[in-house]
């Protein structure tokens, strides 16, 4: 069984898989090669949108947790595109991480979420949670759940 197929659909998102969807998408443990193998993203929004909701970004984590859209990406294998410019960047432990967006898209090509991660030089995930940072996501009813950043956490 791949690493992929062999996370449960159960929407518990572990750590785990956001994980192996990370290095699924950088193709690698190291992440100076990768960068340069992530495609950019072509301008193209998502096209299976019926409705906008506008959320805090708590209830972004929690909804998209709950989703099982990582499980998801990986079951079905989701192809990712690099939305930003990566970019190295210090945390304040003075850690040096590069700085990414990442969108993955379904086999149809639209785009069912947007992450932020910051990646360590071994590939990693440099977060306490070990989890990618929801940004946009795509439910199966097509409302498209977005960031209010004017919400508090």
């Amino acid at each position: 069984m791949s690493e992929a197929s062999s996370y449960s659909s159960s929407g518990s998102s572990s750590s785990d898989s956001h994980e192996v969807l990370l290095n699924q998408c950088l193709k690698s443990r190291t992440v100076d090669l990768p960068l340069k193998r992530v495609l950019r993203c072509s301008k193209r929004l998502a096209s299976n949108v019926a409705a906008v909701m506008w959320i805090s970004p708590d209830e972004m984590r929690e909804r998209f947790n709950r989703s099982g859209m990582v499980e998801r990406a990986l079951r079905e294998n989701y192809t990712c595109c690099e939305k930003n410019k990566s970019r190295e960047v210090t945390l304040p432990d003075g850690t040096r991480v590069i700085s990414m967006v990442l969108s993955f898209l379904d086999s149809t090509g639209n785009r069912r979420f947007n992450v932020h991660v910051n990646v360590r030089r071994n590939g990693t995930i440099a977060s306490f949670s070990g989890r990618l940072d929801p940004k946009f996501f795509v439910d199966d009813d097509g409302t498209n759940y977005k960031l209010d950043i004017s919400q508090p956490s």
